[in-house]
């Protein structure tokens, strides 16, 4: 009898290193999930701000009737805004590497994509290796210009 005392502590140790581990990971991965939401709002807000840049042109006639409108977009214009505005909103997220980034404008369709590939640092899940040290998101967001 003598020689079982103290199992319970050492099991208990151990049981509280294990859900220590657990949480930490469960914690790593909620960061990383709220981080990839994150990037997403960077892109839909960049696609917006692209697409808001859009001119509405009307044409009158000598007595004030509009007969003629039509949208345009500048596509160097769209591009710069989709760029500032995804790397003020992506500056703000702590430890986010950007790979690649990208605003494409398509004048016929008057849409603006905005696209960013980034890595997100994992705390915990880098002890299991150097291949999960970074989790890398990729991110799409498309906006349509209207006329105002």
């Amino acid at each position: 009898m003598r020689g079982e005392r103290g199992q319970v502590v050492v099991a208990l140790a151990v049981w509280l290193l294990v859900l220590l581990v657990f949480l930490a990971l469960i914690l790593d991965i909620g960061r990383a999930q709220l981080q990839r939401l994150q990037v997403g709002s960077a892109c839909e807000a960049a696609a917006l701000a692209g697409a808001s840049t859009a001119l509405c042109v009307r044409e009158v006639d000598a007595f004030g009737t509009v007969y003629s409108e039509r949208v345009v977009l500048d596509p160097v214009r769209a591009r710069d805004e989709g760029l500032k505005v995804l790397g003020d909103n992506l500056a703000m997220l702590w430890g986010v590497e950007v790979l690649e980034s990208g605003v494409e404008c398509d004048q016929d369709a008057l849409t603006v994509r905005v696209w960013v590939r980034v890595r997100i640092p994992a705390r915990v899940l880098g002890v299991l290796g150097d291949q999960w040290r970074w989790l890398e998101v990729c991110q799409e967001a498309t906006a349509k210009a209207l006329p105002r």
